[in-house]
């Protein structure tokens, strides 16, 4: 599990640093990174670790995934090296897209494999939750660092980054509310509500209108997971959960304004008038001018052979070059038909689908603190992926496809875990009277088997 915990907490702080740029061989012309000799390393190490965790069962999605994700890969990789073969695209193109879509496979096998222990659940919950925080620390840092260039020249694009996966801070965010509104808490009300806030104002500094959008379906999702019983004190809860964070994103927009000595406030609301259907004031553009036409032919593109796509690297090819500047790879959906083609597409949304329904059976299962919280990270992580992917590049590129395929390796054997101590303490543990003891679940009702669990 140590290896999972490395990965995610470098994967969520490396961004262009020359400290980490350092960090790379070349192979064959190839650069290797940090995050890449981790990746292989973990491989390695998993079917040492998959001996251990399989006493905890297996899990009926886990074995025809990986056979899906195996022949989606080829078949990219395959049609790649057609296109290749006729001087379309180049060799580096062509790995670098396939290892691109091949991290999420590789990060949910070590996900499955790493996760041993119960209490392991526990501890990479609280990893997740500090990566996110520091994402969000290292996006306001390139926002302030930035602000003097703004004030120069009215660019607010400047404060833009791409460096870092915004997706920790949107999951966190999601964490931290979920945690709250199920009575599964990390830390105190007050702090919980503040880190949510901290988190989705970091992930809305990036000035990203599809994290914007993504962040309120990840929470709505969220919501859908509120018992019956205790809905109205819920939703009473996720309002002041919501007026908190709206608090904190209108006292960054205003502190924004003051830093960069712009009209940032002006700024920040006719992007969100853009969003909005029909005619709007101050609006030229609409958000979604830049992205459909790429989508649209990266379709027409997947139609050509729609059963295993055109391979990996099909957007560089010159049939392609008219779409390049209207967000080719900007939808992971549309990326992933026009690659890998049906099946690459049923793939990827059983990979998102997957983090999403296990995680929420996790969470509505509500047998102890431990998984109500890891369920609830799996399915932010699930819902913030899929969303974003829909709007802009999100699992189609290796940072946010580790993250997303760790996350389901890791809720997939959670789960066998769960209902495996389920199984075996039946009759002896009231796990229904358990979860609706008080406003905060048990630490966990497990604790009764000892060490062996942890």
């Amino acid at each position: 599990m140590w290896l999972v915990i490395i990965l995610t907490v470098l994967n969520a702080i490396m961004g262009h640093m020359a400290s980490f740029a350092e960090l790379r061989v070349t192979v064959a012309g190839l650069p290797i990174n940090t995050i890449d000799g981790l990746m292989f390393l973990g491989l390695a190490l998993s079917p040492f670790w998959l001996r251990r965790a399989s006493e905890w069962g297996k899990h009926r999605l886990f074995a025809p995934l990986m056979v899906l994700c195996g022949v989606s890969w080829v078949g990219g990789t395959a049609m790649g090296l057609i296109e290749f073969s006729r001087n379309h695209i180049e060799l580096r193109e062509l790995i670098t897209y396939s290892r691109n879509f091949v991290a999420i496979p590789i990060g949910i096998f070590i996900g499955y494999s790493a996760l041993t222990r119960y209490k392991s659940m526990r501890t990479f919950t609280y990893v997740a939750a500090l990566s996110g925080c520091v994402t969000a620390t290292l996006i306001v840092r390139y926002f302030v660092g930035h602000a003097g260039e703004v004030g120069a020249n009215k660019d607010i694009n400047l404060l833009r980054t791409v460096d870092y996966v915004q997706a920790y801070a949107g999951a966190a965010s999601g964490l931290f509310v979920a945690s709250v509104l199920l009575g599964a808490r990390m830390f105190p009300t007050l702090l919980t509500a503040a880190l949510a806030a901290y988190c989705v104002v970091g992930n809305c500094a990036s000035l990203s209108r599809s994290d914007w959008l993504t962040t309120v379906g990840m929470m709505a999702a969220i919501f859908t997971c509120l018992p019956r019983e205790k809905m109205v004190l819920r939703g009473v809860q996720g309002l002041f959960a919501v007026v908190v964070v709206v608090i904190a994103v209108a006292i960054g927009i205003e502190g924004a304004s003051r830093l960069t000595g712009t009209d940032f406030r002006g700024k920040m609301i006719t992007r969100i008038h853009s969003l909005l259907p029909g005619e709007q004031e101050g609006v030229k553009h609409k958000a979604w001018d830049s992205r459909l036409y790429g989508a649209q032919r990266e379709i027409e593109a997947g139609l050509g052979s729609p059963v295993i796509g055109r391979g990996f690297g099909i957007q560089n090819t010159p049939e392609m070059a008219d779409a390049v500047a209207y967000g080719t790879r900007h939808n992971a959906w549309t990326n992933a038909f026009a690659e890998t083609g049906l099946v690459g597409l049923i793939t990827v949304s059983l990979i998102v689908g997957g983090c999403v329904v296990v995680g929420r059976r996790m969470v509505m299962a509500r047998t102890d603190a431990t998984t109500v919280l890891f369920g609830a990270l799996a399915l932010a992580t699930g819902a913030y992926s899929g969303l974003l992917g829909a709007m802009t590049g999100s699992f189609n590129y290796q940072r946010a496809g580790i993250q997303l395929g760790l996350m389901l390796g890791l809720v997939l054997r959670a789960r066998t875990m769960q209902l495996s101590v389920v199984r075996e303490y039946a009759g002896y543990v009231d796990f229904g009277a358990a979860a609706a003891d008080g406003e905060q679940l048990p630490l966990t009702p497990v604790e009764a088997a000892g060490d062996a669990y942890y």
